[in-house]
């Protein structure tokens, strides 16, 4: 036989679960980005290796397209450079390790500012 504070206590679960769903949709049809909806449920050191890990993605992108940019037009910068090849190696290492390292620092006090914050306060000031 069912108990009565069993029953009750399931149906305020789901209740509970119903009304997180709606806020959840409220937030997103508020214009919330997703990304920030998934860091809600992490830890600092999991908001650290996310924010790490989309900052390489782009500046590895951003280094890519820059190097294959580059190299397409090198042969027409040929007439400027003076003492260097237009495809010197070290001079594109230097410039992709000086933007990563552009990229690293700037991402360290944002991703610091997000680990210390509380995203309920975050969202709530939002």
């Amino acid at each position: 036989m069912l108990d009565v504070a069993t029953g009750r206590f399931t149906v305020g679960v789901f209740q509970d679960v119903a009304w997180a769903q709606k806020g959840l949709e409220a937030l997103k049809s508020a214009g919330l980005p997703p990304d920030a909806l998934s860091i809600m449920a992490k830890e600092s050191p999991d908001v650290a290796k996310l924010i790490g890990s989309q900052t390489a993605l782009l500046a590895a992108t951003g280094i890519g397209i820059g190097i294959a940019g580059s190299l397409a037009l090198a042969g027409f910068m040929k007439a400027l450079l003076y003492g260097v090849s237009p495809f010197d190696p070290i001079s594109f290492g230097l410039a992709a390790a000086l933007v990563g390292l552009v990229a690293i620092l700037a991402t360290v006090q944002p991703a610091r500012r997000a680990m210390s914050v509380d995203p309920v306060t975050a969202l709530a000031d939002r």
